[in-house]
């Protein structure tokens, strides 16, 4: 999850709006990561 978190951020810090929808291939990681960066994102 760190590495998302670490992307994720890097997107919020350089303007990267929250996306409507986000569509994975189930790493948990990753919507741990989003649910705490964009928690308006629908999944």
């Amino acid at each position: 999850m760190e590495s998302w978190k670490a992307v994720l951020l890097s997107l919020r810090d350089r303007g990267v709006k929250a996306p409507k929808l986000a569509v994975g291939d189930g790493s948990l990681g990753f919507w741990s990561a989003l649910a705490e960066f964009y928690p308006e994102t629908r999944a």
